[in-house]
């Protein structure tokens, strides 16, 4: 017979945002192409993408180092990942923030989180 955590710890879901288990599979951070971004930015842009967002998945990881940046402060970063981009980290459906919107859910703007400080 299975002790009262056994169970516990067998239908606790996994965590989609556990780092270890799903970078490269729920998601991942890219290097914004110029002519993805909207408004064209000066400085390199990047974007945590999901398989959900088509092409984006394809376009080139971040650097090693800024990504050993990414993994320190990934506890601080889920706390600013728009609406959206958590359904689409949970359901792998592909949804927009003008979905949510439209939805009448609130939650931040934008496919990237700030990261001004972290990194």
């Amino acid at each position: 017979m299975k002790s009262f955590l056994q169970h516990l710890q067998e239908s606790t879901p996994p965590d989609p945002y556990d780092w270890d288990t799903n970078y490269g599979k729920r998601f991942k951070w890219v290097q914004t192409p110029s002519e993805a971004q909207n408004p064209p930015q000066k400085a390199p842009t990047v974007s945590l993408v999901t398989p959900a967002n088509g092409d984006a998945w394809n376009w080139p990881e971040v650097p090693q180092e800024q990504l050993v940046g990414f993994r320190k402060n990934w506890p601080e970063i889920q706390k600013g990942i728009a609406s959206h981009k958590r359904i689409q980290i949970e359901t792998g459906q592909n949804v927009s923030a003008d979905d949510i919107k439209n939805r009448g859910s609130a939650g931040p703007a934008g496919m990237t989180p700030d990261l001004s400080g972290l990194l």
